[in-house]
């Protein structure tokens, strides 16, 4: 079993290798950097409901932050932590000047709101109280605003009597992923700002991170779960951050590895035009030899390794609309046939029992229907997407509908049936389900000029 001690021990071997290779070659050092903006920025703000991919994330760093339909909150405050990133890992071995005006300030940076009411809660502390329902479902409040400026005054007294432990060398210095990592457990404890205080204790703790030495850390969607239990563990119930810290120093472990990948010329990550260009190639040489007709058997693998993931992800990413409508219905089926159903195991059993009797001619369909907008008075209304799935001879090809029933042209995914959607497909699919969704919203919600964001 990993202790804590063994993953301090392999920080420090990893680093050793790392510095290992001497003075880096500027355009290593300049992949490294990219690496870590894309991951942090990327992962952070998804962490906080950002609906931007991690392609649109690319484009926003590239300086285009016009994204196509996307809130213009979550491109604003994308742009913005990516600046922050890149400030922080610019920064000099030793700059650990973390105080009040330099918390705030980064607030600042990442944090946008429309609402003029809001815009005044930037870069201050709280005035309202805050509170979240956490891992466990259970209400857990944060410190009260009155509290705040002390306990944030005590906190920064905190850190700069451990920065002073470490940089004299002391025996009772604790390692400075210990320290960055108890002060992100004291900063969110607090929740000094009314929004982003995830996103700010991030970049915090990342800071102390660089300072020392150390690449940053990122989170990712499958490790959301683990991250929230364990503060849930220690906020709610008393719970000592052993484990917590055993994760975290984790995450760092990893950070190393991958700069460590980069240094070795083994990094894997591609932008997405070359991931689908690697795809294609490979689809490409398969298809001069392979040419599977539709039947009964081929149906079922297609569903099974094509359909189903993508409706088990439509239940999974689309769940965030719920809380903003009073009904959601979900019919899967045939162009003969449909029926309701609430996960991907119905939408099985449904699709086995029409082929069973022959219900499944030219089409298969899925609908997404969220009615009862429940966020703007008598202004209600419903959103809905449709799939369909043209089952021919010799292939399956996906397109989308929307509420007025127009096809979406620029969205067509044709495979033969010996293929089968990647994971980056799954998801593209999926992000146009939400997109289109989210679109329809938007232009319902009257005056023309509100934004989605703000209900959201």
């Amino acid at each position: 079993m990993t202790t804590l001690t063994d993953q301090l021990q392999r920080v420090e071997s990893l680093r050793q290798q790392i510095e290992g290779y001497g003075k880096l070659a500027p355009e290593i050092l300049k992949k490294i950097e990219y690496r870590f903006r894309l991951e942090c920025n990327y992962h952070s703000n998804r962490q906080e409901g950002g609906t931007l991919t991690r392609q649109e994330t690319r484009t926003v760093m590239t300086g285009n932050i016009s994204v196509d339909k996307k809130p213009l909150k979550d491109i604003l405050e994308m742009k913005g932590h990516d600046e922050a990133m890149t400030q922080i890992l610019r920064i000099g071995r030793g700059e650990l000047n973390i105080s009040e005006k330099r918390i705030l300030d980064l607030h600042r940076e990442i944090i946008y709101e429309e609402d003029l009411e809001r815009q005044v809660m930037v870069g201050r502390w709280k005035t309202e109280y805050n509170e979240i329902i956490n891992s466990k479902n259970e209400k857990y409040g944060f410190l009260p605003p009155d509290e705040v400026p002390e306990a944030m005054h005590r906190l920064l007294n905190w850190l700069n009597t451990e920065q002073e432990k470490i940089k004299r060398g002391g025996k009772n210095a604790l390692h400075p992923l210990i320290v960055a990592f108890d002060f992100h457990i004291r900063f969110l404890t607090i929740h000094p700002f009314h929004d982003g205080n995830g996103r700010t204790a991030r970049l915090l703790s990342n800071l102390l991170l660089v300072a020392h030495g150390y690449p940053p850390f990122y989170i990712t969607d499958e490790e959301k779960d683990t991250y929230n239990r364990y503060l849930t563990d220690i906020q709610g119930y008393g719970g000592k951050p052993d484990l917590f810290f055993e994760f975290m120093v984790g995450l760092v472990v990893r950070s190393l590895q991958l700069t460590l990948d980069v240094i070795q010329g083994r990094d894997e990550d591609q932008e997405d035009w070359a991931k689908k260009l690697r795809l294609l190639k490979t689809s490409l040489a398969a298809d001069k030899d392979v040419q599977i007709a539709r039947s009964d058997e081929i149906l079922i693998e297609m569903v099974e390794k094509s359909i189903l993931p993508v409706i088990r992800m439509l239940f999974e990413k689309l769940k965030e609309f719920d809380e903003l409508f009073t009904k959601k219905e979900v019919f899967f089926g045939s162009d003969i046939q449909t029926n309701l159903i609430h996960n991907s195991s119905g939408a099985r059993e449904l699709f086995l029992k029409l082929l069973s009797e022959q219900k499944i001619k030219f089409n298969l369909n899925l609908s997404y229907t969220l009615s009862g907008f429940s966020k703007a008075g008598f202004n209600t209304f419903f959103a809905f997407i449709k799939l369909t799935w043209a089952v021919d001879d010799f292939k399956y090809t996906l397109r989308f509908e929307n509420v007025e029933n127009r096809v979406e042209k620029n969205f067509t995914l044709p495979k033969f049936y010996h293929q089968f959607y990647a994971q980056e497909e799954i998801e593209d699919i999926v992000a146009k389900c939400g997109s289109i969704l989210l679109q329809q919203m938007e232009e319902r919600l009257n005056p023309p000029d509100q934004n989605i964001t703000r209900l959201l």
